[in-house]
């Protein structure tokens, strides 16, 4: 075995390229162990060696942790030293380190749990499926629109289908009433008034574009049966919303579609009215058009009261 002198100085020799090592930047682990390995046998007996040569005033330690093979310099001049590369923390239990799940992982105990967890996932992937948008766009128009089939601010504005069919489009839109009643018909600006949708039973009085026949009823989207019009069919036929004025309503329009030859797109069903419906609801959704017809209806008890 090396006397105390040798081990001494060994000793010395590590602690020395420790501070020159670390002063410069690059203590390693790797570098650190060959600097400072020796054996641990000896190193035991230089404990009890230097212990009965220096005493109490020693100012370096040995401490042997509780994991052999490692070994620990305390001084009042420095850190501790690493422990040589490749030896476990001292307390470290790897049974006792939990595995973290995945935010989207699911604990499931049977078959009948995973079927479930797979149609969780397939109605999360169909609600995020885009909406296919209508073209050509549809508006409103009236005599709040001069008549016009491209009226901008009357423009519909596609929703969402809550039960998801792919064969209607559903617009709406939000008008704030400028008086008591608000008068339309469905038109397509590409169309232009060679295709319509109007009431169908709707029968108007004399000499006005008024009938009781195509009066909505708030919340109802069955109460009045839609036509399909052309140039002629549908003339002086027309949805009537009747509301106090300054009350703010959303004008709700389903129409029949198509697959259009451009992808993500559909169409409108210009042959037909099956399936269209049109109705209101006394709410507001944002207010796309303050208007009205400026008609005062007070005279028409029948549709006011």
């Amino acid at each position: 075995s090396r006397s105390p002198d040798s081990l001494r100085t060994h000793l010395q020799t590590a602690v020395c390229w420790c501070r020159i090592i670390g002063a410069m930047g690059c203590c390693h682990n790797k570098e650190l162990y060959i600097v400072c390995s020796w054996d641990w046998n000896e190193g035991a007996e230089f404990r009890e060696e230097e212990h009965l040569l220096r005493g109490s005033s020693s100012k370096a330690t040995f401490e042997q942790e509780e994991t052999p093979g490692s070994l620990r310099v305390e001084s009042d001049k420095g850190p501790p030293l690493p422990p040589p590369p490749g030896t476990p923390p001292a307390n470290s239990k790897a049974s006792s380190i939990p595995a973290v799940a995945s935010p989207s992982s699911r604990a499931v105990s049977s078959t009948s749990d995973v079927n479930v967890a797979v149609e969780e996932d397939n109605k999360e992937g169909e609600s995020r499926e885009p909406m296919l948008r209508l073209r050509p766009a549809l508006h409103l128009s009236g005599t709040f629109a001069n008549w016009e089939s491209d009226f901008a601010p009357a423009l519909l504005k596609q929703v969402p289908v809550s039960d998801g069919r792919k064969d209607i489009a559903r617009l709406k839109l939000c008008v704030k009433m400028t008086s008591q009643s608000f008068s339309f018909q469905v038109v397509s600006a590409e169309k232009k008034w060679t295709w319509r949708l109007f009431p169908r039973d709707a029968k108007p009085i004399r000499f006005t574009h008024v009938s009781k026949e195509g009066k909505l009823a708030p919340g109802e989207p069955d109460a009045v049966i839609v036509g399909l019009g052309d140039m002629k069919a549908g003339h002086g036929l027309n949805f009537h919303v009747v509301e106090q004025k300054d009350v703010v309503v959303t004008v709700w329009i389903e129409v029949p579609t198509k697959p259009s030859k451009d992808p993500g797109l559909v169409e409108p069903c210009y042959n037909t009215a099956a399936g269209a419906r049109v109705w209101y609801t006394v709410e507001d959704t944002g207010v796309q058009y303050t208007g009205g017809d400026g008609v005062d209806l007070d005279r028409y008890k029948w549709m006011t009261g």
